[in-house]
C-alpha cells in the first residue's frame, strides 16, 4: 500500500523536525570531542597559556582552534 500526498508530507516534515533537532546536539558533540583532542594533544598547561593569549586579543571570534594556527604562524615567522 503506498502513502498518500499527505501521509508523505508528514514524514518529510517529521524527518526535517528532526533533522533540526538533531543539528545542534551534533555540533555540541563535535566541540566536545575536538576540546578532547586538543586537550589530549597539548595538555592543561598550553591550554591554559592558549587561552591566556586569546584573552589578550581584541577579537571575539578567535576560539582555540584559530590561535592555535595563529600561534603557529606567528612561531613560523619568527624562526625565520
Amino acid at each position: 500500500m503506498s502513502k498518500t500526498p499527505e501521509q508523505l508530507e508528514r514524514d518529510r516534515d517529521r524527518v526535517i523536525a528532526l533533522a533540526e533537532a538533531v543539528g545542534p546536539i551534533h555540533k555540541e558533540i563535535q566541540r566536545k570531542e575536538q576540546e578532547k583532542r586538543l586537550h589530549d594533544l597539548l595538555g592543561k598547561d598550553h591550554l591554559k597559556a592558549v587561552d591566556k593569549w586569546i584573552a589578550k586579543q581584541n577579537d571575539p571570534a578567535i576560539d582555540r582552534p584559530e590561535a592555535i594556527r595563529r600561534l603557529v604562524e606567528i612561531g613560523l615567522k619568527v624562526k625565520k
